[in-house]
């Protein structure tokens, strides 16, 4: 029945941009995202590969978590006054990392301000930002 509703209403010149271009089965699904034991807060530690500077992992902060998994991040390394350095990244994606990631894999990680690679810990930086790392059962790893 729907079908022939869709057939009627696809020959008005209006309802065919509606039906045409506009239906939910162009659109790709939002991927599922499954997390035991808590999800993504604002202020959590996490490690991300800079979109802007692809060749950087930087020290990242979760800024916004938004709807279907998504989440708004910052990169520590880069300041900015009017939120111009977020970027958003879904919780799936393969460019966010847990803390220490880059520790455990002998990977370079771009410090925040302040610090340089010899001098960052992750414990220490915690601690003086009283903030916390995003749990690793967050991550799509």
């Amino acid at each position: 029945k729907s079908d022939d509703r869709r057939s009627d209403l696809g020959i008005h010149p209006t309802f065919r941009k509606i039906y045409c271009d506009a239906v939910p089965y162009l659109f790709k699904k939002v991927r599922a995202v499954y997390s035991k034991g808590g999800w993504f807060a604002k202020g959590m530690k996490l490690e991300a590969i800079d979109p802007l500077n692809l060749g950087n992992i930087c020290v990242a902060t979760v800024q916004k978590v938004l709807l279907d998994g998504y989440l708004m991040i910052s990169v520590e390394s880069v300041e900015s006054s009017d939120g111009s350095e977020c970027f958003c990244y879904h919780a799936s994606s393969p460019y966010i990392f847990p803390a220490e990631f880059c520790q455990t894999h002998h990977i370079e990680l771009m410090p925040p301000k302040g610090y340089t690679p010899e001098t960052f810990v992750w414990e220490e930086y915690l601690a003086a930002t009283g903030s916390k790392a995003a749990p690793a059962q967050l991550f799509n790893k």
